[in-house]
């Protein structure tokens, strides 16, 4: 899982060097970790330019208003955290 892109399968053999009651999380905002609590597809535009240092690589599709159609776009899952 080193690489820069990681797949659905990479993850699941990655995932099965561990108990399956194990459970997961990802680092918190500022600090800590938190639980994950759902697993989903979102759509997003690929190494699309990082607006400021703490913005993720890729931009949700959705959520990005005036990206051309044509543009590249990927699936991708998100595992999402909180309430």
């Amino acid at each position: 899982m080193a690489d820069e892109k990681t797949t659905v399968g990479e993850l699941i053999a990655a995932l099965r060097q561990f108990p399956v009651d194990m459970r997961v999380v990802v680092p918190g905002v500022e600090s800590g970790y938190d639980d994950v609590t759902q697993a989903a597809r979102v759509v997003i535009v690929p190494g699309r330019r990082k607006r400021n240092a703490y913005d993720g690589k890729h931009e949700d599709f959705a959520m990005t208003p005036g990206v051309p159609v044509d543009e590249k776009t990927e699936n991708a899952v998100v595992l999402r955290y909180g309430g």
